[in-house]
């Protein structure tokens, strides 16, 4: 039997086990807060038909996994797409805060 053993690691990937990590519970937190809007959406509105669930689940996915997303990218590349992603995702983050 192999023990894994963090500690051992090199600082570096130390680093990336931390941040894959904290994106991973991260995201956990992000999609059981959407999954709450979501059932609140579905009963509010009344949505019974298939297509109309999916709409709503896919904009919320989008949503919810779509911050993490614009975060990594706008760390990586600075451009207009990313400034607006980045601001719609934000902009639905800061809806729960």
């Amino acid at each position: 039997m192999v023990e894994f053993n963090v500690i051992l690691l090199p600082m570096s990937m130390r680093r990336l086990l931390q941040m894959i990590t904290f994106l991973g519970v991260f995201s956990v937190f992000l999609f059981v807060a959407n999954y709450v809007v979501y059932q609140g959406i579905v009963v509010v509105f009344g949505f019974i038909d298939p297509w109309q669930l999916y709409l709503v689940a896919g904009f919320l996915i989008l949503f919810s996994g779509g911050f993490i997303v614009a975060t990594i990218l706008g760390s990586l590349r600075y451009n207009w797409f990313t400034r607006i992603f980045y601001t719609i995702t934000a902009v639905w983050r800061g809806l729960f805060v």
